[in-house]
């Protein structure tokens, strides 16, 4: 072959190769593109989870606050007991004697 063929052959395997590439490329972005939006989604879930699950923690402390202000002394509210109420309501024993109590 003539060097201007070897050249045209040579120039044009290069250019199908780049096309090749290129369309990889494309591929691989979209692709890149489609995981970002489902990481935003899933940040957005997240996001909205944490809010909603604060906010109800939050009105939970409230509606708390409000028993002991109001009814505290009538229950004869103490302060020590309800500091450990957390702690024993995980332990397995008080949790079966408050589900028979229930």
């Amino acid at each position: 072959m003539s060097s201007w063929t070897s050249q045209m052959m040579e120039r044009t395997i290069n250019a199908v190769e780049m096309g090749r590439l290129e369309g990889e490329n494309d591929r691989l972005g979209n692709a890149l593109h489609s995981w970002k939006q489902y990481a935003r989604e899933l940040e957005r879930k997240v996001n909205e989870y944490q809010r909603k699950a604060y906010s109800g923690w939050a009105m939970w402390g409230a509606a708390r606050a409000y028993v002991k202000e109001k009814y505290g002394e009538d229950l004869h509210y103490n302060e020590e007991i309800d500091k450990g109420a957390d702690e024993r309501f995980a332990d397995p024993e008080f949790r079966k004697k408050i589900e028979a109590m229930s």
